[in-house]
Formats: C-alpha cells, sequence, structure tokens
C-alpha cells in the first residue's frame, strides 16, 4: 500500500462535528483534488488526506474560515504546528528559547524549585523570580 505524503493532510479545527457530515465535508473539499482516505471526523475536529500537498495547500488557502455547521473553520496542515527543536537525547536543542514557568507545579510568578530545609524540615523555594543563580539576578 502507497502511503500518502503528510504535507497532504489537513487539520479541520472548530469542526461542528454534531451538525456536519463526512459528505458534507467531501462535498466541499474534492474540488481541490482527491481525497484518497475516509474523512476522520471527532468531537471538534477532523482529518482530510489529498492525494497531494499542492491540493491540501489549496484547500486551506480558499477554505480557511468558511463557515460550516454554524462554525468558521479553522485549517491547518496536520502536524503543522509549532514544534520545539530536539537534540538527539530529546533534550531541547536551545533551552533559552523555550517557555519558562506557567507550568502545573512550580512555574509562573515567584516559582521555583521547593526543598526541604535541613533545620527544622521547613520548606523554602529555590528560584523563582528574583532570585539568584551563579551570582546573576533572573
Amino acid at each position: 500500500m502507497v502511503r500518502s505524503p503528510q504535507e497532504a493532510r489537513v487539520f479541520l479545527g472548530n469542526l461542528a462535528s454534531e451538525r456536519v457530515s463526512k459528505q458534507d465535508i467531501h462535498d466541499v473539499f474534492s474540488q481541490y483534488g482527491p481525497i484518497v482516505e475516509d474523512i476522520v471526523m471527532r468531537k471538534s475536529y477532523g482529518f482530510i488526506q489529498f492525494a497531494t500537498p499542492e491540493a491540501a495547500r489549496a484547500a486551506i488557502k480558499y477554505e480557511n474560515g468558511r463557515v460550516m455547521g454554524g462554525l468558521r473553520l479553522d485549517l491547518n496542515l496536520a502536524g503543522g504546528g509549532k514544534k520545539r527543536e530536539r537534540d538527539e537525547e530529546g533534550e531541547a536543542a536551545n533551552p533559552a528559547a523555550l517557555p519558562q514557568g506557567g507550568g502545573v507545579r512550580g512555574g509562573g510568578r515567584g516559582g521555583g524549585k521547593r526543598t526541604e530545609d535541613k533545620k527544622g524540615g521547613r520548606r523554602r523555594k529555590i528560584g523563582g523570580v528574583g532570585a539568584i543563580n551563579n551570582g546573576v539576578g533572573v
């Protein structure tokens, strides 16, 4: 079986899947080129696999923002989201370029790593806003 190119797969975001059928999607998007796999629909998104990247790009160019089922579609190439570059160990290639803090644990303003204080077992914050690391304020 010949595998279709990933660059020919379109992500349909903001899809009103309860009000739009696969046939509705096929009727609109097949004008840009052959759809070579079954259209995938989930609760609020879907995927269309075209035969060529050119067909996928044309569909995105001319149909992005189209209203279907009362919602405006948000079309992109599948897997085309912003990806963080990784080195061979899986570490960020440029850690300074990655977002800092804001995670579920310890991120955001005043965040930082908490550790046990050796005196009395109290917890104290290490790092975070205004902390000094290697002699330089963060």
